[in-house]
């Protein structure tokens, strides 16, 4: 006995979710479809200079772990160039010029070596009309937009659009909101997740986690060190890189070692109980 044909997802999907928004009596409409694609060029637009700026990506249908995966691997480079950078502009007559230098370069290059290796991409030669989506010109008028980037991929024979085309289209803008909402949450900490966020709202948001993220590391770095210029100058520009960020890395301190106590008094508290 033949099993029966299992639908393609993006089918299943149509029919669950996307008929009902672009059909009027079970016919496609031109009209409806061109406003959904609109709405998904917004969100490839804003998409596309968050991925510029802060992972490098170039395709919004890569896997969000190989986008983050870039991110991280920017981010630590980038902040180890500031050092080496601010090492650049120690003053010469700086009594402690040479161990300021040595130590911002040391920890440069620890960052640099401990930067996530650059992940290969997941995906091959993305589609005409994904290509065509995410380089394309935005247009003010959805329906110019339609006719520019999308009619000559979704029009079937006939002249009409061609309903497994269009769900195969918006199967692909439900599973690219779904990567780009998970790559916001991380990138900002949960602050922002929704995909149609603008953009520099997104990389400001990411920025202030990076900043406040190195600025951590940099007052761990500076803890391990005994009093003096070299210190102070590690303080001095992790307050710069994210205000705050000595007294937050102290207190932060403060709670892992009473967590450390309570760890470390659970069996003399049970011993005295079995007592």
């Amino acid at each position: 006995m033949t099993a029966p044909a299992v639908a393609p997802e993006h089918q299943v999907e149509y029919d669950r979710f996307w008929r009902q928004h672009v059909t009027i009596a079970g016919q496609l409409i031109d009209e409806l479809v061109a406003r959904e694609l609109y709405d998904f060029r917004r969100i490839l637009t804003e998409t596309r200079s968050v991925y510029r700026a802060l992972t490098g990506v170039e395709r919004p249908d890569e896997q969000p772990e190989v986008i983050l995966a870039h991110a991280g691997r920017i981010a630590a480079l980038v902040r180890a160039g500031h050092l080496r950078a601010h090492a650049a502009h120690v003053a010469d007559d700086d009594p402690d010029a040479a161990a300021l230098r040595a130590t911002l370069h040391e920890i440069a290059g620890r960052w640099e070596a401990q930067a996530p290796p650059e992940p290969r991409p997941t995906v091959g030669a993305p589609p005409v009309w994904l290509a065509a989506a995410w380089y394309g010109t935005d247009h003010p008028d959805h329906e110019v937009e339609f006719r520019q980037i999308w009619r000559d991929y979704l029009v079937g024979r006939g002249g009409r659009l061609d309903q497994d085309k269009v769900a195969q289209v918006l199967h692909a803008y439900s599973t690219v909101i779904r990567s780009v909402s998970l790559v916001y949450d991380d990138l900002t900490a949960s602050a922002i997740s929704k995909p149609n966020t603008l953009a520099h709202h997104v990389i400001d948001a990411a920025e202030v986690q990076y900043a406040g993220m190195y600025a951590d590391f940099l007052c761990d770095e500076a803890n391990h060190l005994d009093e003096g210029p070299v210190r102070a100058a590690l303080i001095a520009l992790a307050e710069q890189w994210y205000p705050g960020a000595w007294n937050d890395h102290q207190q932060g301190l403060q709670v892992i070692r009473a967590l450390d106590r309570q760890r470390r008094n659970k069996p003399q508290d049970a011993a005295a109980a079995a007592a």
